[in-house]
């Protein structure tokens, strides 16, 4: 519910400590998303990555999940690259115009522990979503 949402916005200032203070008051089983992790991708790199592993603790030990949303475009950071690598998990959502239309693809190239999708799926993106496992044909 909108109560049980806790927003904490992090400042270019000091972001690793105030992104630890909001990670300190995840609740058990709770849910923290990092939208978007650039500000904390651009602290130095010892800092960011010391960072992440402590997520990575507390979540597991809160039984909880962490998204961090990663904007793609043409400012990756430096460091995307490292929060990649730390993830569990890699989501990659595609969003392309092709002939007036919206086309939007989700891949998963990686799966700590699992197995990648093999191929990208489908997914049509309006009031409700739905997965198109049709064969693609070029």
């Amino acid at each position: 519910t909108a109560e049980d949402v806790d927003v904490h916005r992090i400042t270019p200032e000091n972001p690793i400590d105030e992104a630890r203070a909001a990670i300190e008051t995840l609740p058990e089983r709770g849910t923290l998303i990092v939208d978007p992790i650039r500000l904390l991708e651009e602290t130095e790199p010892d800092a960011y990555r010391s960072f992440v592993n402590d997520l990575k603790a507390r979540t597991t030990e809160r039984g909880g999940l962490t998204l961090l949303h990663c904007l793609d475009g043409r400012y990756a950071t430096d460091q995307r690259d490292r929060t990649e690598y730390l993830a569990d998990i890699v989501f990659d959502l595609s969003t392309n115009l092709r002939g007036g239309k919206m086309e939007n693809s989700l891949s998963i190239p990686k799966f700590r522990g699992g197995q990648a999708l093999p191929e990208s799926l489908n997914l049509d993106l309006t009031s409700d979503v739905t997965i198109d496992v049709s064969r693609k044909i070029a």
